[in-house]
């Protein structure tokens, strides 16, 4: 799923620094300007901008960029000085970066560091005018040649209210219509993942070609309410339950031709909504999950870690590990444990490592603490009891499962026979399931499919995928 995986390895080390504030004009003009840099982790590459200018007492205050998140002008306060070391820290995100100016080769040369973790970094000199934003040349120019009006709608079981994008062809109807699920992790309605906005991309596609979409913000992101850290599935599944029938009110749709496309945990929920609401007439699942949510983290964790070149050895034990937290887990609740009971379970799994296995994994006492709180939130408790196959083989409408050549973290050796074997099982009147070769996770032109490579690709969703998509919808609302 797009953030499923843990962190590799259990990161990170914990860092302290203490440094002194010393007067914001001490820092050399020769800092200002824009600076880019990307910080390497684990086979993945994000990229940080940072833009340093001179007020006019002299003093240098400095923004931060990180294009991939979607986060820009970042308040970094004022550079301070120390020795010959520099200091911007950006309280919103609790990071600092810690730096030193190569005059000679104009580079910033330091590390960032965030909670346990410190990376090295290294910022070169942007060219005036340059703000380091990656091209995403898929993304569609305005004005859109379609309406586009922001909407609301309610889920009364949770007792929030969603927020979203409707978007409708400008003439003819009624139309098919589609609400867009997205994949596990706090989403906003475009899916905004790595600097791209798939959701965006697809919902304009396939508004251009005569379908209506509706895209809205996860529970607790962006201008939708609820907690998203105490969610669950089963509750996401709840949130396009609400967001469909918003769809099905509206008067330009067709009443017996809309459906749900869920993109990797949201091809989880979408099949569970549909098996207790009848009133949804297809789905369409992208890198979809056949195996149950805890095999699938063992699985992609190995596949990524490998690809990246890691150690064997670490692999291994990386594995036994997720597999034995992942049985004290669920043994607690089949016991009926509370929760200071399942703490003490999963924690006595890592407590069971030597030290030797535990400065290899990268864990300290402060990644131990965010380690098992990551395995007992709700989550992750409702994942491990989790099992597609309870969905799939009940589903009754017609089915298209689309799976990446190249995915790792949703695999398509592990999931296509399954999801085959589990829709044969079901009442669904057809269905299909195609693998696209050379694509990732996200549905892009990839080489390795490592999570690295989503930020540097310049695609944000395969045109065959999309039109796949939109030729399977059109060609179902005409029967």
């Amino acid at each position: 799923m797009n953030n499923l995986v843990p962190p590799f390895f259990f990161i990170f080390f914990f860092f302290s620094l203490v440094l002194s504030a010393q007067n914001p004009a001490a820092v050399p003009a020769a800092l200002e300007g824009s600076w880019k840099g990307s910080l390497q982790m684990h086979g993945s590459e994000l990229p940080l901008v940072i833009h340093i200018k001179k007020g006019k007492t002299g003093a240098m205050s400095a923004l931060l960029d990180s294009p991939l998140q979607g986060a820009f002008g970042l308040d970094g306060g004022f550079v301070t000085a120390s020795g010959d070391s520099f200091l911007i820290r950006v309280k919103s995100v609790r990071g600092t970066l810690l730096f030193h100016f190569d005059s000679i080769n104009d580079e910033l040369q330091g590390s960032w560091q965030q909670g346990a973790a410190r990376l090295p970094i290294t910022l070169q000199r942007l060219p005036e005018g340059e703000r380091g934003i990656p091209n995403r040349p898929q993304e569609p120019d305005t004005p859109l040649p379609y309406i586009a009006k922001e909407v609301t709608f309610r889920n009364e079981t949770a007792g929030i209210t969603l927020s979203g994008t409707l978007t409708l062809p400008d003439s003819g109807g009624p139309f098919p219509a589609v609400v867009l699920v997205s994949g596990s992790g706090p989403q906003d309605r475009d899916e905004s993942l790595f600097g791209h906005k798939p959701f965006y991309v697809l919902s304009d596609f396939l508004t251009r070609n005569g379908i209506a979409v509706l895209r809205y913000d996860d529970r607790g992101t962006g201008k939708s309410e609820g907690f998203f850290p105490m969610a669950t599935t089963a509750d996401f599944a709840e949130d396009a339950r609400a967001a469909h029938a918003f769809l099905q009110r509206q008067p330009q749709i067709i009443k017996n031709c809309t459906g749900i496309i869920g993109h990797s945990e949201g091809g989880i929920a979408a099949p569970m909504v549909s098996t207790y609401d009848t009133s949804i007439d297809f789905l369409v699942l992208i890198a979809a999950p056949a195996i149950p949510p805890d095999s699938l983290i063992i699985v992609q964790a190995g596949l990524i870690a490998r690809k990246a070149g890691q150690d064997e050895h670490l692999i291994a034990l990386n594995r036994t590990l997720l597999q034995e937290v992942f049985h004290a887990l669920k043994t607690a609740q089949s016991e009926g444990k509370d929760l200071t009971e399942m703490r003490k379970a999963v924690s006595k799994v890592f407590d069971n490592l030597t030290q030797a296995e535990k400065d290899s994994l990268g864990l300290n006492e402060e990644s131990l603490v965010n380690q098992v709180q990551y395995f007992i939130s709700p989550w992750m408790r409702y994942a491990v009891e989790l099992n597609p196959s309870e969905f799939l083989t009940k589903l009754k409408v017609p089915v298209l499962a689309i799976y990446g050549g190249k995915d790792l973290q949703v695999p398509h050796s592990y999931n296509v026979e399954l999801m085959k074997t589990f829709l044969r099982q079901s009442a669904a009147p057809d269905y299909r399931v195609e693998v696209l070769p050379g694509l990732n996770h996200l549905m892009q032109s990839a080489e390795t499919g490592l999570p690295g490579e989503y930020a540097e690709i310049e695609e944000t969703m395969a045109p065959e995928v999309m039109e796949l998509i939109s030729n399977w919808i059109l060609l179902h609302c005409k029967k």
